[in-house]
């Protein structure tokens, strides 16, 4: 077996267009199917219900590899591509047991048609879209608070910080005049059932 790349494939110049494009994308999916599920925009319709449901924990596990994965392959994206040494690792807040659980969930009962989901008890099959909406934004709003300007660019920033769902100030940063648009309880609280939304 090959060892792990130790460096991103992207140069440091990179960096900047590529975190505009590619996270932020990351980061609104994650925003609007939550906001979508947890408000039930599509409550009448069990197909988008599910969409939402499946397109929600995949961007949730990308995030999640991104923030606390390890480079597996060598264009595999991480969280501390953007910093010094392991500034990010020390920083970031450990794995939580709900956000720890998203991989294998999403692997075994989304991604892969798998026997295992005839093993899963009704009760176990939801996701609690909010609280897990709101614990790894607040790891996206970190990320955003403590990355070098000069890594992700002025134009990530500029995007980004509106987008994080905190009623404080995610970082300073002047001409940026409303830091944090989202108030964290915007959406409603909510865990949908795959097995629930065709009903």
């Amino acid at each position: 077996m090959a060892a792990p790349a130790k460096g991103p494939s992207l140069s440091q110049a990179e960096l900047p267009s590529w975190a505009l494009e590619h996270l932020l994308y990351e980061f609104g999916m994650l925003r609007e199917t939550a906001q979508k599920l947890g408000n039930r925009h599509h409550s009448d319709d069990g197909i988008v219900e599910n969409a939402l449901l499946e397109s929600f924990t995949v961007h949730a596990r990308t995030l999640l590899d991104f923030f606390y994965g390890d480079r597996r392959k060598p264009d595999d994206a991480l969280a501390a591509d953007f910093f010094d040494g392991d500034t990010w690792e020390r920083s970031r807040p450990m794995l939580s047991g709900r956000l720890g659980e998203v991989n294998r969930r999403v692997g075994k009962e989304i991604a892969h048609l798998t026997y295992y989901r005839a093993n899963v008890p009704r009760e176990a099959k939801g996701w609690q879209i909010i609280p897990m909406y709101l614990e790894l934004a607040s790891v996206v709003s970190l990320f955003v608070k403590l990355v070098p300007e000069q890594a992700v660019g002025r134009e990530f920033l500029e995007v980004a910080i509106p987008l994080m769902p905190t009623d404080k100030p995610v970082r300073e940063l002047s001409g940026i005049p409303h830091l944090g648009s989202t108030h964290p309880l915007a959406v409603a609280t909510q865990v949908l059932r795959p097995a629930d939304l065709g009903d």
